[in-house]
This record gives C-alpha cells, sequence and structure tokens, in this order.
C-alpha cells in the first residue's frame, strides 16, 4: 500500500544535505525512511549548493538564500522565508502533498502561513532551542521568539528529539500536541558485521586497542577533555591509541594540544573523511567515547551513541540524563563526570583493563536496542501520528 505524499521542508541553509554533522544525516535518513516506508517524498531546501550536484534518490527542490553584507542575520532570514513561500506554495499546487513535513528554523513562517489556506496538517520538527544557540547571530532576539510562538501555534503536531525539547514546546505552546521522536540510527550501514580492517591499517594503529570517537569538532563535544584524558592514559599504556574521526573550527587547535601533552602519532586527529566511511571507522575502534562537556541543558538525542550500539561498541559518555536513559551505568556502558578529565580517564582505564566488562557492556546495550532505534522506526511513528490527525 502507497503512503502518504510527504513535503519535506529544511529552510535552514546551515545544514548541508550532503555533509557529514548529525544535522545533515538526520535530514537525509529521515527522507529515505519516509520512502522506505512507501512515502511519496519531496524535499524543499534551503541551501546555498547547486541542484543536482549528487544524485539524492528523492526528488528535491532548491531554493537559494538571499545573501547580503548589509543587512543582518533577523532580516536575511525574513527574506529568505519570502523566496521559500512562493516556492512552496508553487510545490503545493503541483505535488498535493497530504501533510507538510518542516525542519524548524528561526523565522521559518513559510510552512505556517500556507498550510492554514490549503487545510492540511503540519507537523513540526524541532531539534534544539535555536534562539538560545543563536544568540551571537541574532539582532532581535524578542522579535524571534515572535515569530517562534507564532509558527509553534499553527503547527497540528510539534515533534521534538528529546523529552527535554518537548519541555521547552509545552512551555512556550501549551495547547499544541506532542510528540517525542528521539534520533534514529541506519541499522543497514551501522551493524557488528562491519570491517575496520581498512580504516587500522590506513591509521598505522597495529595491534593497538584504538579508543575512538566520531564527529563534528566543537567545543561542547568535549574532545579538549578527551586529550587531556588521554595524556593520564598513554604514558602507562603502550598498547593504546586515540582516533578522533571529523573535522571543524577547533581541528588546529587541538592538534596543537596533542604536540603540546607530547602525545603525538598516538593521539590521532584524522580530519573529516567521506560519510560512507564512518561505519568502518566506528567498526575500528575498541571503545566508543562520547566526552560531552559540562552544559546546563543537555537537550541533545546523540546519533553518535545510537551508531556506537548498533554496531556492539563498549561506551563510555558523559552523564547526562537523556544519555542516562541510553545507557545504564555499569551495565550498558560508563558515564563519566562531564569535563573531568581524571573520571573519563578512569572509566576508559576500566574498560581497557578489564575485557570481559568491556564485552558484556557492549552486549547489553546492543540486545536492549537493536532494532528499535531505526530512522524507519522513527519515520513510522511519525506517520502513525499523522494518520491520527487525518482522522481527527
Amino acid at each position: 500500500m502507497n503512503g502518504p505524499r510527504i513535503l519535506y521542508l529544511c529552510s535552514d541553509e546551515g545544514i548541508d544535505l550532503f555533509g557529514m554533522r548529525g544535522c545533515s544525516t538526520h535530514l537525509r535518513e529521515m527522507c529515505w525512511a519516509f520512502k522506505s516506508l512507501g512515502c511519496d517524498l519531496r524535499l524543499l531546501h534551503a541551501t546555498y549548493r547547486d541542484a543536482g550536484l549528487r544524485p539524492f534518490g528523492i526528488e528535491y527542490d532548491i531554493v537559494k538564500p538571499l545573501r547580503s553584507k548589509t543587512i543582518g542575520y533577523d532580516l536575511r532570514k525574513i527574506l529568505t522565508n519570502r523566496r521559500i513561500r512562493r516556492r512552496l506554495r508553487a510545490i503545493i499546487k503541483e505535488f498535493k502533498p497530504d501533510f507538510i513535513y518542516e525542519r524548524y528554523d528561526l523565522y521559518s513562517t513559510a510552512a505556517a502561513d500556507v498550510v492554514s489556506k490549503a487545510g492540511m496538517p503540519y507537523l513540526l520538527e524541532v531539534n534544539a532551542p535555536l534562539i538560545e544557540e543563536q544568540r551571537n547571530e541574532l539582532h532581535f532576539r524578542r522579535l524571534a521568539g515572535i515569530y517562534q510562538k507564532r509558527i509553534f501555534g499553527k503547527a497540528s503536531l510539534l515533534i521534538g528529539v528529546s523529552e527535554e525539547i518537548c519541555a521547552m514546546l509545552q512551555e512556550i505552546s501549551p495547547g499544541v500536541e506532542r510528540l517525542v521522536v528521539e534520533n534514529g540510527v541506519n541499522e543497514e550501514a551501522f551493524n557488528p558485521s562491519v570491517s575496520g580492517a581498512a580504516i587500522r591499517n590506513r591509521f598505522a594503529t597495529d595491534d593497538s586497542l584504538i579508543v575512538g570517537f566520531i564527529g563534528s569538532l566543537k567545543g561542547w563535544q568535549g574532545i579538549g577533555t578527551l586529550i587531556r584524558a588521554a595524556s593520564l592514559i598513554l604514558p602507562r599504556r603502550q598498547d593504546v591509541r586515540f582516533l578522533v574521526i571529523g573535522g571543524g573550527n577547533r581541528l588546529t587547535e587541538y592538534r596543537k594540544l596533542v604536540e603540546e601533552l607530547g602525545l603525538s602519532g598516538r593521539f590521532i586527529l584524522t580530519g573529516p573523511v567521506p560519510d560512507n566511511e564512518i561505519p568502518a571507522c566506528i567498526a575500528a575502534f575498541d571503545i566508543c567515547v562520547a566526552p560531552y562537556e559540562p552544559m546546563q541543558n543537555f537537550y541533545f538525542s546523540s546519533i553518535k551513541l545510537r551508531e556506537y550500539i548498533a554496531m556492539r561498541k563498549p561506551i563510555v559518555a558523559s552523564d547526562f540524563p537523556p544519555i542516562r536513559k541510553m545507557l545504564r551505568h555499569g551495565e550498558d556502558g560508563l558515564l563519566a563526570s562531564p569535563g573531568d578529565e581524571i573520571d573519563l580517564a578512569a572509566k576508559l582505564n576500566q574498560l581497557l583493563d578489564d575485557s570481559s566488562l568491556k564485552e558484556r557492556v557492549a552486549h547489553s546495550a546492543y540486545d536492549r536496542f537493536a532494532g528499535r532505534i531505526s530512522w524507519r522506526s522513527c519515520a513510522s511513528r511519525i506517520l502513525d501520528a499523522a494518520e491520527q490527525l487525518r482522522k481527527k
């Protein structure tokens, strides 16, 4: 049976459909998951990238965001949104979707404005408290809040990627129905049968035990803490290497820190790799780490953790409530105090020194979640919710 026709909107020009960041992964995988469930999908994406540079397997349209050095972030967003609205109306007329599914972005009123006249459900996915995240870009924070409340209020359903995000949505728009749909993982690509031999050979890690991280090298990811933890481990463990896969604006800074601490050759920062190599990179790790820095409001639904779990890897991660719900300390992984390199080193040493513990926590997490955290299951829950909206 054919699924519904979905017009998927992403007006955030900072998301590269073919990029390596979590937001790019989320956008691609949800498109593919909807399609795998029989949906007729069309994507409308605001991006500076030219259309047609890479095949995607799904029809997508491009709106070029406004470029200007003379007007601020807020006005550029508002004017770009006018372009999106015009294209959105044309696609609705041609494609005739059953509902609009949007990844929320600041000032993204196009869908909210159009659906009220088109008379169709409007499902809005919210991934982060964007006003807080973009505070250094915004010139008119109060105006952004007014727009946000208006957009949320017009949604048929607000979808938060974590309970923490849904609590924020409840506070802003208490009258709108909400649904928690956490991020998923592509279990066809990420599974225990993937080989990491080529990655180990490439980075000359021989028979060493590899502590690995994969992701963007932003400050909150905790790579500085990981480097300092490594400086406590490596002097007494000649059989251990650290391998950090990913790029970002702090790559040069972290490489300098590695050199200053005398860890060159044993703490390897590779830079970015093609996205199709990411499963093999994780397969090369003996222990996976997610060393997030301390933060007041940890609202993430970590794709990284789900990829580690799907590949049946032992994990050491920072101890935050959303992570604690996935990884029971001592049962499914080990949790370390955020930003504490001494505690992180101690937890890593526990796994390095105890192969039976390493195997037990890896299998426990895998057995709990295998088959339950796929992107397909995320899309299925959303389709069920959309069907309930249609029946109302």
